[in-house]
């Protein structure tokens, strides 16, 4: 009896060893398996970190380049913004200076114009004396060229000078081209044949109805155009 007591307390003894002994290599097995998977994770973990990392690097090296392509171009702004007002500034010059030219290349011409008015004046002056001398042999003022003795009106020309009438009463009449800027234009000398007739001395009026600077380059001569 006591020895089959025994043998069951072994037995007993026996299984409760192998249910520890099971149960010990289970929580082995679990805590090699969880080891496992935390060495993994954390491995994973350490890859995700210097992905991060390295995004981050990129990112940092990006906003670099950004910032630097910012101040470029605001460089390159303010440097067009100073060839801009440059532009600008010789762009007024040169409007400015167009302006001159193109009022002073007026004024030329018209001094030139009237050069040539003056030069011709020459063609009255001997129409002036031609026209005394009939006048004063035959006591009234001749009325045409060929009453002074003078040539024909398109035969007395010069530079600018078209024609040299004599007209009804002695008045001269000068025509001139549009090398002053009047095609056509004229120039009257008007003899004052009352007092030559009384007094043998023959004074002229000269008057022009198309030329207004007249006076500045023949100042014995009037500008009638806007009576």
């Amino acid at each position: 009896m006591r020895s089959t007591i025994l043998l069951l307390t072994g037995a007993t003894l026996f299984v409760i060893g192998g249910f520890f002994l099971m149960r010990g290599e289970q929580n082995d097995d679990v805590q090699d398996v969880r080891s496992a998977v935390m060495s993994d994770t954390t491995e994973k973990l350490a890859k995700g970190t210097e992905r991060v990392a390295q995004s981050t690097a990129k990112v940092a090296e990006a906003t670099e380049k950004l910032g630097g392509a910012v101040r470029d171009l605001s460089a390159n702004a303010r440097r067009d913004g100073k060839r801009l007002d440059k532009l600008e500034g010789d762009t007024a010059d040169l409007k400015e200076r167009v302006e001159v030219v193109e009022d002073y290349i007026p004024k030329r011409e018209s001094v030139i114009g009237y050069n040539f008015i003056v030069s011709d004046l020459n063609f009255a002056s001997m129409a002036k004396v031609a026209v005394a001398e009939a006048l004063m042999s035959n006591g009234a003022a001749p009325s045409s060229n060929a009453e002074a003795g003078l040539p024909a009106p398109g035969d007395m020309r010069g530079q600018s000078l078209r024609e040299t009438y004599v007209r009804t009463g002695g008045t001269i009449e000068l025509i001139y081209d549009s090398q002053h800027g009047v095609n056509g234009g004229s120039i009257m000398f008007i003899p004052d044949v009352a007092l030559a007739t009384r007094s043998g001395i023959v004074n002229w009026r000269c008057e022009t109805a198309d030329f207004p600077e007249i006076t500045k380059f023949v100042p014995a001569c009037d500008y009638v155009g806007n009576r």
